[in-house]
Parts: C-alpha cells; sequence; structure tokens
C-alpha cells in the first residue's frame, strides 16, 4: 500500500451511527463494483487475457465486452 493509502485507511473508523455507515457502505460497495467492471472493460478493449481463461473467439470476446458495458451504465 503506498502512503497515500495508508491515510484514507487511517481515516476509517466507526462512529456507532448505523445510518452513515450503511450509507458509507453503499457507496464504498458502488465503487467496488465500478472499478471491477472498468477492469473487464479495460482487459477486453486490449484483447488481454480474461481472469479465468484466455477467450479467443470475437464473437465471446464482444458478447463479454457488451456484458461489461451494461454493467458499467446500470451502476
Amino acid at each position: 500500500m503506498g502512503n497515500s493509502d495508508q491515510h484514507v485507511a487511517a481515516m476509517l473508523f466507526f462512529s456507532g451511527d448505523k445510518a452513515k455507515f450503511a450509507g458509507w457502505k453503499d457507496l464504498f460497495k458502488g465503487h467496488l463494483v465500478a472499478l471491477s467492471t472498468a477492469l473487464v472493460v479495460n482487459e477486453l478493449q486490449d484483447n488481454r487475457q480474461k481472469l479465468v481463461a484466455r477467450v479467443t473467439d470475437k464473437e465471446l470476446i464482444d458478447h463479454a465486452l457488451q456484458e461489461a458495458f451494461i454493467d458499467q451504465q446500470s451502476s
């Protein structure tokens, strides 16, 4: 972790207010979903290896890219 990451992690604490925690948790989960979807889009656009297996069929790559774009737009 970089220095700025350590600073952000040091600021995380639970204040005891469940409403604030729930709102923060939802925002954080949404941010992580957006990051992982963006990673999938970048990998597919660059025609690099998928996280599980390499896809060589162009139609499968195009289909996966369309699914990633749909996920990205919905989040």
